[in-house]
């Protein structure tokens, strides 16, 4: 089942337009999909978990979203904020903005790092 079938959702997260889609209750589940900024081998996106989405919603509340300048998600502000650590802040800003931490994150590939990192970061 794609993604779209639960429709795309918005919210500014510090000036980045970021899409993000959300489905169930319970529980949330945030996840984060890999690849690189100007990956030339794919297009990773929110949409990449779309074999786990709607079995997680049957049972919490799953958020999967696009990273920073990945997917339809708006570019870096700056071309200094295509960095790692610029992706992990802005996953960060995003979990805040959304409101009702505690989150379980679940990541892979690169995403996998920026799961790690917000939750060493931030165990909040």
């Amino acid at each position: 089942m794609s993604l779209q079938n639960f429709g795309e959702r918005w919210i500014d997260v510090a000036g980045i337009r970021t899409r993000y889609f959300e489905a169930g209750d319970g529980e949330p589940i945030v996840l984060i999909h890999g690849g690189a900024f100007g990956d030339k081998t794919g297009a990773a996106n929110a949409e990449d978990w779309d074999l786990n989405f709607p079995t997680l919603a049957k049972r919490c509340r799953v958020i999967s979203i696009d990273r920073l300048g990945q997917g339809l998600t708006d570019l870096p502000s700056s071309d200094a904020n295509y960095t790692m650590a610029a992706s992990v802040a802005h996953v960060v800003k995003l979990l805040e903005t959304l409101g009702q931490a505690p989150y379980h994150i679940v990541g892979h590939s690169r995403g996998g790092y920026v799961a790690c990192r917000v939750a060493l970061d931030r165990p909040d």
